[in-house]
């Protein structure tokens, strides 16, 4: 599916990156590797309802702006 053995982490760090985090948090992340198992948290905030909708509505998104790239395909902002 990916043309390296670690950009499936890199991927889930930038999701993390992106989420929102309650204000009185700093944001953390953290792989587990576990009985063969790799396990990714992060204390994000989670969906809200206008998430929910978005994801069941094409043509709804949440996301806002157009992303900029940098080299590698990693996002560095959004207007």
């Amino acid at each position: 599916l990916y043309g390296s053995d670690v950009h499936w982490q890199l991927e889930l760090l930038q999701n993390a990156d992106d989420n929102t985090y309650d204000e009185e948090l700093e944001p953390t992340a953290e792989f587990i590797l576990r009985d063969g198992v790799v396990m990714f948290r992060c204390n994000e905030r989670g969906f809200g309802d206008a998430d929910i909708r978005a994801i069941c509505d094409i043509g709804n998104s949440s996301k806002v702006g157009t992303a900029k790239y940098a080299a590698g395909g990693r996002v560095v902002a959004t207007g």
